[in-house]
């Protein structure tokens, strides 16, 4: 869905608001910037310990919350909190 949204947001047709200027490539990299990441960070993990980074587990930041004993609801409101904070202080 995020990658959807991020090519409608690309395109030329889309404006934030009406007669304001956004820079659409910097927005589309903080709204990405997060699931990125994390998925790097995944990869560097599975190769490190010698697997393909292709392969299934469970090393992703909300896999490891909820081992930790976060509900759903309380890791994506920490989720979108984080995402939130490194687009403001991108973004500013």
């Amino acid at each position: 869905v995020v990658a959807i949204y991020t090519f409608y947001v690309l395109g030329n047709d889309f404006k934030f608001i009406q007669g304001y200027e956004t820079n659409k490539v910097l927005f589309s990299i903080l709204l990405l910037i997060f699931p990125l990441i994390d998925l790097l960070r995944v990869f560097v993990i599975r190769i490190k310990n010698g697997r393909s980074p292709f392969m299934p587990d469970n090393n992703h930041l909300h896999h490891i919350l909820i081992n930790k004993g976060f509900s759903h609801f309380s890791i994506n409101l920490l989720l979108l909190i984080i995402n939130l904070i490194i687009f403001i202080f991108l973004w500013i």
